[in-house]
């Protein structure tokens, strides 16, 4: 074997060292790889936390939204019917509106019996939200100033209907237009037969009571209480001489059935057509 040399032992040295140089650099590199794929897991589980914050952030805010809008829904439920009954108001006065300009148009010339007429025809339309109640029980609740309380009873006369219309009947007024037949019921208490009239937020009620008021007979409490419109004097003078000629037609002809429909006593067949259906 032959000897090695100064030179050739140099240059073994110098390999050497380059091989460890480049060794080095490998090692950084995978070193620097390494830390950057630390990095990056870092970064991917700190969006990942980020992004399930801001999931359950939105689901939050989305159970919020949820809850509010079925408030909302719930509101516009119960505001549903107010709102029927406010544009029926505005179309009532709209009507009346139209009917006064034209009035005006013709009657240019007598502008203060139109003025009259645009106000009977708001008092009017203004009267089909009422009602009057006739033989509404009234409970003598002060002897010296002779006062009687009707509300309570007329509460009850409302709630009769509550299940026939559908919704709670709530009067926004009443007042007392005549008291009549004074009388002690069965606890010994003081009573009167009332007259009231009941003020309703909307014709579209009063509509609703008239419709079922023949119900009220089955009542036990409040058969005898009668429910009629809130019609002017004209109007009751009217009323009262068509159930005066109704009178006089079942006396003359019994066996027919007399009706009043649209102003009018008119016939709506004979009984014993009536039976045999």
């Amino acid at each position: 074997m032959a000897e090695l040399t100064y030179y050739d032992l140099f240059s073994c040295l110098l390999d050497i060292k380059q091989y460890l140089v480049k060794q080095n650099k490998e090692t950084k590199v995978i070193e620097e790889e390494r830390q950057n794929i630390e990095s990056l897991n870092s970064s991917i589980e700190e969006g990942m936390t980020n992004q399930s914050s801001m999931m359950n952030i939105i689901l939050e805010e989305v159970k919020e939204n949820g809850k509010k809008i079925a408030e909302l829904s719930e509101n516009l439920e119960n505001q549903s019917e107010r709102v029927c009954t406010e544009a029926e108001k505005v179309s009532s006065y709209a009507e009346i509106l139209q009917k006064s300009a034209a009035t005006k148009l013709e009657s240019c010339s007598q502008p203060k019996p139109l003025v009259k007429q645009v106000v009977a025809e708001m008092k009017a339309s203004n009267r089909r939200s009422n009602l009057v109640f006739y033989g509404v029980p009234g409970i003598h609740v002060d002897h010296e100033n002779d006062i009687f309380d009707f509300s309570s009873e007329v509460d009850g006369v409302l709630k009769e209907f509550e299940g026939m219309v559908g919704f709670s009947v709530k009067p926004n007024h009443l007042e007392l237009l005549k008291k009549t037949d004074f009388y002690q019921d069965n606890k010994g208490k003081n009573r009167s037969s009332c007259i009231v009239r009941v003020y309703f937020h909307s014709e579209y009620v009063a509509r609703k009571i008239l419709k079922y008021k023949k119900r009220l007979k089955r009542s036990e409490q409040y058969s005898k209480v009668y429910i009629a419109p809130d019609r002017t004097l004209e109007e009751q003078n009217a009323r009262a001489e068509l159930v005066a000629n109704l009178k006089d037609k079942i006396s003359e002809e019994p066996s027919v059935k007399w009706v009043i429909r649209r102003g009018e006593v008119v016939s709506n067949g004979s009984y014993s057509n009536l039976n045999s259906r």
